[in-house]
């Protein structure tokens, strides 16, 4: 275990010293310096993720819908770039959880339907 604890540290290391990494966190606190538009932002994203979270139904209008009730901050360029980042970021991170777990057998039973 403590083997894997270390890699585990290393691994959070070498993220933390990606380039997708540092320009989402440069990204982030640059956008923070407008409270307004970081808490619209948040909202927007909380909305969204509550919205996709119902996948027994076509949410493309709820979305639509979304997306034009934030137009407002969704136009911007700061908020722009920050989602771009946002999004390489979490693309990295599914990708090394996929190589993690690549070759884990795990009893997965439980979450069939």
């Amino acid at each position: 275990m403590n083997e894997v604890m270390y890699q585990t540290e290393k691994l959070n290391r070498e993220i933390k010293n990606s380039n997708e990494y540092n320009h989402y966190v440069r990204v982030l606190n640059k956008l923070k310096e407008d409270d307004k538009v970081y808490k619209r932002l948040i909202e927007f994203e909380r909305k969204n993720m509550d919205i996709q979270g119902m996948a027994d139904y076509n949410v493309y209008d709820d979305i639509a819908r979304l997306r034009s009730e934030y137009s407002d901050i969704l136009s911007l360029a700061s908020v722009n770039e920050f989602l771009g980042a946002e999004q390489r970021l979490i693309k990295m991170l599914n990708k090394v959880e996929e190589g993690i777990l690549a070759d884990i057998q795990l009893a997965t039973e439980v979450f069939d339907d």
